[in-house]
Formats: C-alpha cells, sequence, structure tokens
C-alpha cells in the first residue's frame, strides 16, 4: 500500500500526500540550533501563500513574486546539484519592511546597522523583503547550513 502512494499519489500530490511523514515535509529538516541562540527578528509565521512548488509563504500583506521564489530555489538546486525538500520551506516577509535607495530593508540585530534584506529566523525561516532580493543567498544557508559568507558555495551559487 506504501508503495502505491508514493508511485501514484506523490507525483499528483506532491508534498501535500506526504503529511502523514511530517520529518519530510517539516521546517525541522532544515532547523538548526545556531539560529536558536541568535535571535535576530523575532516574527510571528502565519502561512496565507504557497509558491507553485510548495513552500509556504507568509506575507503580512504584502505582494511577493511566489513564481520568482521558485525560480530561485530552481537555480540554488541547479548549483548545488541537490534537492531541495520545498515544503519544509517558510519564507516569511517583514511586516516592519522599509524601501530606501539602497533597497529594501527590515529591522533586525545581526549587525550594527540594524537593518537586513533578509535572515534565517529561529524555526528556519527565511525572513526576507517583498523584493526577496536576498532569497537566495538565505536559502543557501538554509539548506546546507553553511554560515560563513566566504564560504565557495556562496560564490559559486549566492547570484548578487
Amino acid at each position: 500500500m506504501r508503495a502505491f502512494l508514493f508511485a501514484v499519489l506523490l507525483p499528483l500530490q506532491g508534498c501535500v500526500c506526504l503529511s502523514f511523514l511530517p520529518e519530510i515535509c517539516s521546517p525541522r529538516i532544515y532547523s538548526n540550533p545556531r539560529y536558536e541562540h541568535y535571535p535576530y527578528t523575532s516574527y510571528h509565521f502565519d502561512a496565507d501563500l504557497k509558491t507553485p512548488s510548495g513552500m509556504v509563504v507568509d506575507s503580512s500583506g504584502a505582494s511577493i513574486d511566489l513564481l520568482y521564489l521558485d525560480k530561485q530555489a530552481d537555480i540554488l538546486e541547479g548549483c548545488l546539484h541537490m534537492s531541495i525538500q520545498r515544503c519544509a520551506v517558510r519564507i516569511k516577509v517583514a511586516p516592519d519592511w522599509k524601501s530606501e535607495a539602497r533597497g529594501q530593508y527590515f529591522p533586525c540585530t545581526a549587525n550594527k546597522e540594524g537593518m537586513c534584506t533578509g535572515i534565517i529566523q529561529y524555526s528556519a525561516t527565511i525572513i526576507t523583503t517583498p523584493d526577496a532580493a536576498s532569497f537566495r543567498h538565505e536559502l543557501i544557508h538554509l539548506v546546507t547550513q553553511i554560515a560563513e559568507h566566504d564560504h565557495p558555495v556562496f560564490k559559486k551559487c549566492d547570484g548578487r
């Protein structure tokens, strides 16, 4: 029976049919204890959208390009030569983002400026702005758990 579910329902339903296997489609697969100890942001996550590939999004009422998010994940999968469990990726648009001449930012405590374009929040949630300019960068952090920005994977796959 289980083989039937994977062979027949998986192609039809994507991550939806895997809800009986929470360890596969849970943000816990990308959790990293490092994020729990550095609470640079503390936004509440309440998903209201989903990308066509299954990443869940809390838009905070802002307009965000869901196809762009999927495209960035596609590019990253190709660059890293690995599959990303899309249904385990959580994306939150910071509700208090601002637009400045340099781009979109939101308040955070990760740097001396007190502003970020993207960051990983506890519970393995990518915090971004509506333009999602740093989404792929944060997705690299999330799926590889590499913290160092000078790591070669960022030079190869970041695209910024």
